[in-house]
């Protein structure tokens, strides 16, 4: 059977993140293994510096005999004041049992430490603490005198080459700072891309939408208004009271159709501001009346409105569609709610007309408060999820600003902010 699945395909751009990512990680692994190696180097170049010191004082100690040299207490002390021998804190020779046979400090000749052990040498070096944070660097070798067997210890000022070391833990630091310095660039532009590639999809959902519905609207306009009007039609005539409430549905599904295509057409066909004066009461008397006409009795209605006209400057039918969607949202969410009550004000003030419509229905939750502007979002079994995007987009279009409060249990308040001249 032939494979007819297409052939792979590398995306540039989840190619360019994987490179972002790699070039990432091979930053913090050369960071890593530049700063392990420049501590190698740096420990090899102070074990071979302690080593030659050592050296040079074993062939010393074999060439006198070590009565003499403890006689001599300074011998160790006076080769340290040498400039060859900079870099070197203190020198010391021990006994097995720890006792100190000669030392830079002649102060401790004759005593005993306790912390040295010959199991515990540091014959490939180490490095300890004097105190005070000051380091220095131990490297220890045995040592076969005439008389008996003691310990060469060397100890280097690590202060010279910790520069050095400093230098390459800034480039680490450095280098690890650059690699998540890419990271965070990458992972910018993976949401950047997805946040893109989820406007071009919404973008391309919005297309289809406009063609739909204009097809739609086309195709369904006529059969609909004949429905619509037979419908009517048989209503009128004396017909039983089961066939009755039959016609009754079918007109009511027929006007719920036709106001989903009104919607459609609405949101994806936005028609150009028609600006013109206006008193904003009588629209806003005008929608209740409607919206009263196709509530539920036990809607109650508190309206408050101003004495006297409120003139505004604005787009007539565009604000009647908005405050429409406004009561019709808050008369439907007023479902399951024990008091349905949509409370209706407005107020002039200095700068701009304030309407507030709230309803006493159960609110909305708040991880759907986010998402309530978003197109085809509804909570609702018969919901398309456009009223509010459609107030949305034609808010924008007239300049009107729209805030929004809700509380579980106590209900939705939405506030429109109309300016005293709204733009064209």
């Amino acid at each position: 059977m032939e494979d007819k699945r297409p052939p792979f395909q590398l995306n540039p751009i989840h190619l360019l993140i994987f490179l972002g990512l790699f070039t990432s990680v091979v930053l913090l692994l050369l960071a890593y293994l530049n700063y392990q190696e420049a501590k190698k180097i740096l420990h090899t170049s102070l074990f071979l510096q302690a080593k030659g010191y050592a050296s040079v004082i074993k062939s010393l100690l074999k060439s006198f005999p070590l009565r003499d040299l403890q006689e001599k207490r300074s011998f160790l002390s006076d080769l340290i004041f040498n400039e060859e021998w900079e870099g070197v804190a203190y020198l010391a020779l021990y006994r097995e049992d720890g006792s100190i046979l000669l030392h830079t400090n002649q102060g401790l000749i004759g005593f005993r430490e306790k912390s040295f052990s010959p199991k515990k040498i540091l014959s490939q070096g180490g490095f300890i603490n004097l105190g005070k944070e000051e380091g220095i660097f131990i490297y220890d070798t045995e040592v076969k005198l005439s008389e008996e067997v003691a310990y060469l210890r060397v100890a280097l000022y690590v202060i010279p080459v910790e520069e050095r070391l400093k230098f390459a833990k800034a480039h680490f630091l450095f280098e690890i700072g650059a690699s998540f310095f890419l990271l965070t660039l990458t992972f910018l532009f993976y949401l950047y891309l997805r946040r893109m590639t989820a406007l071009e999809m919404k973008l391309k959902a919005l297309q289809t939408i406009a063609f739909l519905s204009q097809s739609l609207a086309h195709e369904i306009k006529n059969p609909l208004a004949s429905i619509k009007g037979f419908a009517q039609y048989l209503m009128t005539k004396e017909v039983k009271e089961e066939q009755r409430k039959i016609l009754n549905i079918i007109h009511q599904e027929a006007m719920r159709i036709e106001k989903l295509l009104r919607d459609l057409v609405i949101f994806a066909h936005p028609a150009k501001p028609e600006i013109s004066t206006f008193d904003l009461k009588e629209i806003i008397s005008e929608v209740l009346l409607l919206i009263k006409a196709t509530s539920p009795p036990e809607v109650e209605f508190v309206v408050d409105l101003p004495s006297g006209p409120i003139l505004i400057h604005s787009d007539r039918d565009k604000l009647k569609q908005i405050f429409f969607n406004l009561l019709d949202n808050a008369v439907k969410a007023l479902e399951g709610s024990t008091t349905k009550r949509v409370y209706l004000s407005l107020k002039a003030e200095a700068q701009e007309i304030l309407l507030s419509i709230k309803d006493t229905g159960i609110g909305i939750p708040p991880e759907n408060l986010s998402r309530i502007w978003e197109p085809f979002f509804s909570t609702r079994a018969k919901g398309l999820g456009l009223g509010l995007p459609i107030v949305k987009k034609l808010a924008q279009e007239l300049n009107l600003k729209i805030t929004i409060q809700s509380k579980l249990g106590e209900g939705t308040e939405v506030w429109l902010h109309l300016p005293l001249k709204s733009a064209s």
